[in-house]
């Protein structure tokens, strides 16, 4: 349904409906594991997006979009995209974009090894998730702590934060 309400709406001047359905279909081709179709709708939603005054479409499917290159290894392009999602998300104060961008990050540095980096983004995004109560975040953050400590060879540290990401996705039945 959300692509033929995206075909009946398109180019008719519902720029707002526009991106969210195209952000939608993006979510919906990259759950089913069509990355190049996810591409196609979140690059889309992105050119909508710029058009609004409202900036929450924008980051948002910047940052939907970073996790559709990640998984056909474009992580240099995931890397441009979630950065300016991060850019917006603190403009317009979207603590929840700001976080799960962070993540995304944190994740592009695992995928290249850059474990450097990873401690500082996952740090900052344990916080933010903190803040905003946001359990899958806060999850999400702790596990990569726990790579990074791994990577450092500080099992014990490791072992902490691994158990503490654990027990969050046991008690929330998150998927990781």
């Amino acid at each position: 349904y959300n692509l033929e309400g995206a075909k009946l709406l398109e180019g008719k001047g519902y720029t707002n409906i526009e991106a969210s359905l195209y952000d939608g279909l993006q979510v919906l081709y990259m759950s089913l594991a069509q990355y190049d179709k996810a591409i196609y709708y979140g690059e889309k939603a992105v050119s909508v997006g710029r058009i609004l005054k409202d900036q929450n479409p924008l980051a948002v499917a910047l940052n939907n979009l970073s996790l559709s290159y990640m998984e056909v290894d474009r992580l240099d392009k995931a890397k441009v995209v979630l950065g300016e999602a991060l850019i917006i998300s603190q403009t317009i104060e979207n603590k929840s974009v700001e976080g799960s961008s962070l993540n995304n990050l944190a994740d592009i540095a695992i995928r290249k090894g850059k474990t450097e980096v990873l401690k500082g983004y996952a740090e900052k995004s344990l916080l933010i998730h903190r803040e905003i109560n946001s359990m899958e975040g806060i999850a999400i953050s702790t596990r990569c702590l726990a790579i990074y400590y791994l990577h450092q060879k500080d099992f014990v540290k490791a072992n902490e934060y691994s158990l503490a990401a654990l027990k969050i996705t046991d008690e929330y039945e998150f998927l990781l």
